[in-house]
């Protein structure tokens, strides 16, 4: 019952594409094959113990948790792509421990805005700014000199991507 449930909301989440099917095996050693372009939904019912799978066609199969071995997703293919526009490991801040102006260097792949957040060793938020980053390089001077001295942690945002520095405020 709980296969059945945690198959289906991913299949869910998938993009649907021509070369992707999904086969349902049933103990009766049938198989029930579905292209996903075909497939309109798939959703648990019936208290968890059915997995409907509605299609395109206005039709709809039901498959109880008794009658099914197996749901099997073969040659699925995800249309989503992570770009990464932060590139990883680019981040720099200098100089550190610093006084009251700190540089922030990374580099981008394209221009993108971007979230920069000072936080403090309890997690709150001290200083925050939005910026617009270039392709290739960025250095942008942050000023500090309303900090107390400290530890602080400055958290990079670009979409979901995230990098983080440990800043020493002098």
């Amino acid at each position: 019952m709980k296969k059945i449930l945690i198959l289906s909301l991913i299949c869910i989440a998938f993009t649907t594409t021509a070369q992707s099917n999904l086969f349902v095996l049933k103990n009766n050693d049938t198989q029930d094959a579905f292209s996903f372009n075909n497939i309109r939904k798939i959703t648990p019912s019936n208290g968890l113990s059915e997995l409907t799978v509605y299609l395109n066609d206005n039709t709809t199969q039901v498959y109880t948790k008794n009658n099914v071995r197996l749901l099997s997703f073969v040659n699925y293919n995800l249309n989503v792509s992570v770009q990464e526009i932060l590139q990883s490991n680019s981040l720099q801040v200098f100089p550190n421990p610093v006084k009251d102006l700190v540089n922030v260097k990374f580099v981008l792949n394209e221009n993108a805005l971007i979230n920069i957040e000072l936080f403090n060793l309890s997690g709150a938020s001290v200083q925050q700014e939005s910026v617009m980053g270039i392709a290739g390089n960025n250095n942008f001077p942050i000023r500090l000199n309303n900090l107390s001295a400290g530890i602080y942690v400055l958290k990079i945002q670009q979409n979901t991507h995230n990098s983080f520095a440990k800043i020493i405020v002098q």
